[in-house]
């Protein structure tokens, strides 16, 4: 079970005295590496480092906003002035530990995003020489570093070559490719990660539990995946709604403009198929409820992703895959700049469908969802003779596909029994039918030129031959879901269908 940890202090006060209620992120604010949510082998290597004593004179915490840099950089601080820590954690009863002061001498706060001059930097250079006043060591926490001017970089890298011995820096940052590489290999570099899903669920139902806030699981979940990975920005969410009497899934919904992502996931499908139509229909739904379009657009990025990597075996799968994700990687850079966002997410999805190459054509193999026996039943129901000799021509035809694939196999491939959806293809080789049931989903791509579900069913000769005795047997009494033609008709037929060697 996680444990968390909240600040002793629960309220603030504004300029006229009166109690304001302090927001849940500074509330829950981890004090302890212990209470810290995410980034667990980071701070295992902190806590060896303090342990030990193997301490660097810079360190830098990169990576996404809410994911504890500054609060890690806090709670390291601390440890290294405490006098007596235990496991790389303060002790929380030395003298240092007990000063209640939130801004300690020894802890100094620089926000680069408004220091961001030479003369700042000097200054601090200037205040390095001073030892510290009750700790042991100085510690200078600079959050966004990158917001520095070339300058100010150029008078903190003086600082770096040559510090003294009590000073410590840490730089946090959400923009590592803006730090001089001069800055970057004087120090020691940590990457933190977006928290995980799961992590924020369980921090703000946790949370929720302790304020006494009301909330339906499913309106947490949604809460989790609004905060893209950012702990602070999911309490902060909550925060916003917990003047609810209940926090429910439609209340995220409408505050957040979050959609829904099975409406997601058909929206998507309206893109990838072409179907502009489609498309707009859906968007006329969504696009005057104040939707989040960052999320949408984020969520369509995480099918496709999840679809390209699926599919990293097909060349041409993976390469219109590749090329949508630079769609909307473009859109999403749109979207955020656009004055009226809605209407430039409307224009270029409508250009992107009018004037895109059209996409390789997209097969449903239903085998999933429907079961060997199944398939069988139907091929033999309605299997006939030229249906076979189609699909035997479409595998021929299809070689340089094959090959083009890495599927070399034709040789040892032929259709057994076949009818328009239905084909069941005997693979000669044993040995090379794992590998064949392996590439079954790019084999139907480029067998199909249809719209319509093709239902593959890979066999062996033995499996083959158990489907001919099966069918002999049980002739009269197969029940078939559907009969396009006569049943009498069908049996004759079969014995010419199956005429291949026992």
């Amino acid at each position: 079970m996680l444990k968390f940890g909240k600040l002793n202090v629960e309220v603030c006060y504004n300029l006229g005295g009166e109690i304001m209620k302090k927001a849940l992120y500074r509330k829950y604010r981890p004090i302890s590496f212990e209470d810290m949510v995410g980034q667990e082998k980071t701070i295992k290597i902190l806590r060896e480092a303090i342990k030990q004593q193997k301490i660097s004179h810079a360190y830098i915490f990169s990576g996404p906003k809410g994911s504890g840099k500054t609060s890690a950089a806090k709670i390291f601080a601390n440890a290294l002035n405490c006098e007596n820590n235990l496991n790389g954690e303060k002790c929380n009863k030395c003298s240092f530990c007990l000063n209640d002061n939130e801004e300690k001498m020894d802890i100094i706060e620089i926000d680069a995003a408004s220091n961001t001059g030479v003369e700042e930097i000097r200054d601090l250079r200037n205040n390095c020489l001073l030892l510290p006043s009750s700790g042991k060591y100085k510690v200078y926490i600079i959050d966004e570093v990158h917001m520095l001017s070339t300058g100010a970089f150029n008078a903190l890298l003086k600082i770096l070559e040559e510090p003294p011995a009590h000073i410590i820096f840490i730089m946090a940052t959400t923009e590592m490719n803006k730090i001089p590489i001069t800055v970057i290999s004087r120090a020691q570099r940590f990457a933190f990660q977006k928290i995980s899903l799961k992590q924020i669920y369980d921090r703000i139902k946790y949370v929720a539990v302790q304020e006494k806030i009301k909330i339906d699981d499913k309106a947490i979940e949604l809460i989790a995946e609004a905060a893209d990975g950012s702990l602070r920005d999911g309490l902060s969410l909550l925060d916003q709604l917990s003047g609810h009497e209940k926090i429910t899934q439609s209340d995220v919904e409408e505050s957040f403009g979050i959609v829904d992502i099975e409406l997601i996931k058909k929206i998507n499908l309206q893109i990838v198929n072409k179907d502009k139509n489609g498309f707009i229909d859906y968007w006329q739904k969504i696009k005057n409820k104040n939707i989040n379009l960052e999320f949408l657009i984020k969520k369509i990025m995480e099918i496709t992703e999840k679809s390209m990597l699926d599919a990293s075996d097909n060349y041409v799968e993976l390469k219109n895959n590749i090329e949508y994700l630079k769609f909307l990687n473009y859109l999403m850079k749109e979207v955020i700049v656009a004055k009226e966002p809605e209407i430039m997410f409307e224009c270029l999805v409508l250009d992107y469908l009018t004037n895109s190459p059209q996409p390789q054509i997209e097969i449903v193999v239903e085998n999933k969802s429907i079961s060997e026996e199944q398939i069988i039943n139907n091929a033999l129901a309605k299997a006939t003779k030229k249906d076979k000799e189609i699909w035997q021509q479409k595998l021929e035809k299809s070689q340089p596909l094959f090959i083009e694939n890495n599927i070399y196999c034709l040789d040892v491939l032929e259709v057994a029994i076949a009818s328009k959806q239905e084909v069941i293809i005997m693979v000669k080789d044993e040995a090379i039918l794992p590998q064949i049931i392996k590439k079954q989903p790019m084999i139907a791509k480029i067998l199909n030129d249809k719209a319509k579900p093709l239902y593959l069913l890979f066999v062996n000769k033995k499996r083959f031959v158990e489907i001919k005795k099966y069918y002999v047997k049980n002739k009269e009494n197969i029940k078939y879901q559907k009969i396009p033609v006569e049943q009498e008709k069908i049996i004759t037929n079969f014995k010419e269908i199956v005429e291949v060697a026992d």
